[in-house]
């Protein structure tokens, strides 16, 4: 449902903006299945490293660094 919503609001962001508007996704992919963290706020410390340390991973690099070509342009 959320991807849905997701996609007619972006679909109605570009039809304002066009081509100024671009989607960039970061994605918590955890290092194992048994390192996956919850969907809540009340992570424990190793759980918040995990989430941290999926910054650090290459989908998410190659996203930051598509975020910061656009801030030099």
């Amino acid at each position: 449902m959320q991807d849905y919503f997701q996609d007619d609001e972006i679909s109605y962001l570009q039809n304002e903006f066009g081509k100024s508007l671009h989607r960039v996704s970061l994605m918590y992919i955890p290092k194992t299945p048994e390192g996956e963290a919850p969907l809540n706020f009340h992570l424990t410390a190793s759980e918040k490293n995990e989430v941290h340390a999926s910054l650090y991973r290459q989908n998410n690099e190659e996203a930051i660094a598509i975020i910061k070509s656009f801030l030099r342009e």
